[in-house]
């Protein structure tokens, strides 16, 4: 009720107040910025270089608009012209993420633009305090527009836009005199998802509440421009993804011959290994045999060296010299050996 309340208030405020100013009407509109409209370019150039006939008659006609207009809608030109798509939606292996945010995340079949008013009136900041009003905007090529006063008091008062990618300050945060006269301003959405954030700021005082009243409209743009806006970021999207797939085309190629390289060494180096295995099995083959023809051999060496000393079990008449001499024969023999 007080919302309502606040926007009748309003609207009879805007019935009686005079018109915009030269000046205020010259003020062209960007992403987060506001520029003045002779900074605009006024030529703008297709990106699509396969643009049809059909599309380049789809243009809005500016000799018609006012100037502010006129300033919107090369304002929104040019942040559709310059989008990018983010790195997250770059990254994404599902490609409705990349249509959804070209589309705009709306959807044409049952568009009606409509705006909508965010206001509230004497809304106390405590000391040492910050009140934040988020705003969600999910069409592209919103013009917001914004009105702030206080009671008696300065305030701090700032806005930012949040977006997945990073945020951008569109008003920077500051001590504003909206005690004396409304803090105004007026600002284009281009990239969406965003999340509006408007700042108000206590903090440096001690002791003493401040009373805010704020209103702030969202222009939606009409069914045209948001068509027009798809083809610009299409256009600009198809120019990033033939990069983009360039670029990954050339990675690719160099890691597919990477790749056969590091097969073809694994092949070789299977090869090899199974040669070497084949060596090392007749090795070991080898191995066993001289083992088992040394000990046969160390066995055989023991028992004739027991025989020289011990004698024969089979022959009882041999004596102990005899096998003594012969025993010494033998060291002699093998000595002189």
């Amino acid at each position: 009720n007080r919302s309502k309340k606040m926007v009748d208030e309003e609207k009879d405020t805007v019935a009686s107040s005079t018109e915009n100013t030269e000046a205020e009407e010259n003020e062209a509109l960007d992403d987060g910025n506001i520029i003045k409209e002779g900074d605009v370019s006024k030529n703008v150039v297709d990106v699509c270089d396969n643009t049809t006939e059909n599309e380049e008659e789809e243009t809005i006609d500016t000799s018609k608009m006012s100037m502010e207009e006129r300033a919107v809608a090369e304002a929104s030109a040019s942040a559709d012209l310059s989008y990018s798509p983010s790195l997250s939606i770059m990254s994404s292996p599902n490609p409705e993420d990349l249509l959804s945010q070209v589309d705009g995340l709306v959807s044409l079949s049952d568009y009606i633009p409509e705006k909508q008013i965010y206001s509230a009136k004497t809304i106390p900041v405590a000391p040492r305090a910050k009140l934040n009003v988020p705003i969600h905007i999910t069409v592209s090529s919103c013009v917001v527009e914004y009105k702030v006063e206080s009671t008696d008091y300065d305030i701090g008062f700032g806005v930012v836009a949040e977006r997945e990618e990073g945020s951008t300050v569109v008003k920077e945060h500051s001590r504003v005199d909206s005690h004396l006269t409304p803090v105004t301003g007026k600002f284009l959405v281009g990239s969406v998802p965003c999340a509006l954030m408007f700042s108000f700021d206590n903090e440096f005082s001690m002791f003493r509440d401040k009373y805010v009243t704020y209103k702030i409209t969202v222009s939606p743009p009409t069914a045209a421009n948001i068509r027009l806006g798809r083809r610009r970021r299409a256009g600009s999207a198809l120019k990033t993804l033939v990069a983009d797939s360039r670029t990954a085309q050339d990675r690719f190629n160099a890691s597919s011959a990477q790749s056969q390289k590091l097969r073809d060494d694994i092949l070789k180096l299977e090869t090899d290994l199974e040669e070497k295995k084949n060596s090392y099995d007749a090795v070991l083959k080898e191995e066993k045999w001289l083992k088992e023809r040394v000990d046969l051999r160390n066995l055989q060496v023991d028992s004739l060296n027991k025989r020289l000393e011990s004698g024969w079990e089979d022959d009882p008449n041999d004596d102990d010299n005899e096998m003594g001499k012969a025993s010494e024969e033998a060291n002699g023999v093998s000595n002189s050996d």
